[in-house]
């Protein structure tokens, strides 16, 4: 169907937090700008617990729906929660041990980690917009890679992130009155040198 469910109003909702996710770091950086460990550490604390308060919802909203917009069985996904001896005999699987370092430390971890470090010398709106590139580099690899075929839609998503990168480079501002405002900061400067 056409509606909108849960799941898309979720979506449409990210990007805004992840923005203001980096633009509080932004903050928290300029603050404590020797703290990047910690602040990291804080950041993925956070992704921890609002992961895991999204499984009690989902998990207890399951009793009372019975099922998701999707159709699918909520509380048969959160029933399906490892056991105890099926973890320790993952973390025996040297590629299940090795998958969950890559994805913990070097994916999750380290790069909160750098992406902390960045926010020293880049502000938050130019890391929101290095990053709103992701889906290029991410379709990019699973094209090459994978053999993925991109479809329409891909090249359309496309569009739209190269067009917000370059709109938000511009003074659109200065755009649309016509004006080029770095000749009028020269002007300011060559005055100023003058006198």
């Amino acid at each position: 169907s056409d509606a909108l469910t849960e799941g898309d109003l979720l979506s449409l909702i990210q990007p805004v937090m992840f923005g203001l996710g980096f633009w509080r770091m932004e903050a928290a950086v300029e603050n404590f700008p020797k703290e990047a460990a910690r602040l990291a550490a804080a950041n993925i604390l956070m992704v921890f617990l609002m992961s895991a308060s999204y499984l009690i919802y989902s998990s207890s909203s399951a009793t009372t729906m019975g099922m998701d917009a999707g159709g699918v069985l909520l509380s048969d996904a959160c029933n399906s929660l490892p056991t105890t001896s099926e973890i320790m005999t993952w973390l025996q699987t040297p590629s299940i041990l090795g998958m969950l370092v890559w994805t913990g430390v070097v994916t999750t971890a380290f790069t909160m980690y750098m992406e902390t470090v960045a926010l020293k010398t880049l502000s938050a709106a130019e890391t929101t917009l290095i990053f709103s590139t992701e889906p290029l580099f991410g379709a990019a690899f699973a094209a090459l890679v994978a053999n993925e075929c991109l479809g329409p839609e891909a090249a359309v998503g496309a569009a739209f992130i190269i067009g917000g990168c370059l709109v938000s480079g511009m003074d659109v501002g200065s755009l649309l009155k016509g004006k080029d405002t770095r000749m009028e900061d020269d002007a300011v400067e060559t005055s100023g040198v003058d006198q």
